[in-house]
């Protein structure tokens, strides 16, 4: 039969040997996907990056964006979304002049898929010259409660780029600082900086490089309504007393250094010179900084100084009266227990002055056992002075018991 002679045929047996043996070729090499596998179809967006030189600057791009559409196997699709996010979708805009071009997107760091699609292919690129400006950074504090004591920003200077237009309107760089938390002490933190104009507005459309600073702050602790004291300096006129004085504010706000003693301000004295005055008088003063305070806000006060006529007025026979007498000690006057005085002032003071508004007393504390004498002190009201005192000093026994 024909059939024998043809598989009798030893050339028509090669033939059919090789061709078996390439079908089992591709048996044996083709990937080993899992029965029912499918594809997967997954789409992505990414923002559009030009590259372009040191001397243009991107005004628009238009879409801003592209989809990308990605086929992938089942058993792949699991990992996909963080290899696509290496993904970058550029256009190359090197060498080109300022102005609209429409430019192809290339994707960059694409991963081993089945297909994938970029919709859409091209976009349209404006390009125009890059101008720059260099701004010294400024520290803008958003709390104002707190107070800068010392400040340091690294770097000191920062460039802004943009189109000519824009960067007219820039005024500096701020690094906005908000302390709200924070009243003293020390503070440091990496800041964001802006571009503003004249009015404090961020200015769009321009660059900031560096677009942070390092900022840090030594902010000065703060005391709320310290009372100012008048401090008299000098004597007024002959025949001429002080009956009064006014602060105006009588109170300031202090801020002291960090990292000191920021031990609280009881009072601040207030110098305010008399000397041979005659009459009513005002003036501006400044408020002297004692040592630990940084500044004090108001730095001025208004000082207004009362001159009336002094006279004198007399007392006699005030008895002496024992202050800080320890309980287990009895103290008893051997000298005159009583003083007579006069006293000097204004006399609208003196006129209405009684002898209960004068204190006359001995200190008896840390007083050791025995005869000895102490000295006499005289308590007068504000602008009051003692012109003359019976005696100075008492003699008295402290016992034990």
């Amino acid at each position: 039969m024909n059939m024998d002679k043809f598989l009798q045929n030893n050339n028509v047996l090669k033939v059919l040997a090789f061709i078996m043996a390439c079908i089992l070729w591709v048996i044996v090499h083709a990937p080993a996907t899992p029965t029912g596998a499918a594809s997967v179809v997954e789409t992505f967006e990414r923002p559009i990056h030009v590259e372009l030189n040191k001397s243009m600057l991107v005004t628009s791009v238009k879409p801003s964006t592209v989809k990308l559409t990605v086929t992938v196997s089942a058993i792949n699709a699991v990992q996909l979304s963080s290899e696509m996010q290496g993904v970058e979708a550029t256009v190359n805009a090197i060498g080109l002049s300022p102005g609209q071009h429409v430019l192809h997107v290339q994707l960059q760091g694409m991963p081993n898929v089945q297909s994938y699609s970029v919709d859409p292919t091209s976009v349209a690129v404006n390009l125009a010259n890059k101008m720059t400006a260099t701004f010294p950074i400024q520290v803008s504090l958003a709390n104002n409660q707190a107070k800068i004591a010392k400040i340091s920003v690294a770097p000191k200077e920062a460039t802004v780029s943009g189109k000519a237009r824009d960067l007219q309107q820039v005024a500096g760089v701020v690094a906005r600082v908000n302390v709200t938390n924070h009243t003293d002490g020390l503070w440091t933190n990496t800041v964001p900086l802006v571009a503003v104009n004249q009015e404090g507005q961020a200015v769009q459309g321009v660059v900031v490089e560096p677009d942070s600073a390092k900022v840090s702050l030594a902010l000065a602790g703060l005391q709320e309504h310290v009372t100012l004291q008048p401090a008299i300096d000098g004597t007024p006129a002959a025949g001429y007393a002080v009956a009064g004085i006014t602060l105006q504010p009588s109170e300031v706000n202090v801020y002291t250094w960090p990292n000191g003693s920021n031990k609280p301000i009881s009072s601040l004295p207030v110098p305010v010179n008399v000397n041979q005055l005659d009459s009513n008088t005002s003036s501006k003063v400044d408020i002297p900084i004692p040592s630990g305070v940084q500044s004090i806000q108001p730095q001025q006060v208004e000082v207004s100084v009362q001159i009336e006529p002094a006279s004198t007025k007399s007392f006699q026979n005030l008895p002496i009266t024992i202050e800080n007498a320890a309980t287990n000690e009895q103290i008893i006057f051997t000298g005159n227990p009583a003083v007579s005085l006069q006293l000097y002032g204004p006399v609208s003071l003196l006129q209405n002055l009684q002898s209960s508004d004068i204190g006359v007393f001995i200190n008896a504390q840390n007083l050791h056992p025995g005869v000895q004498q102490v000295p006499i002190q005289v308590s007068v009201p504000r602008y009051v002075t003692v012109a003359s005192l019976s005696q100075t000093d008492v003699t008295i026994n402290v016992r034990e018991g």
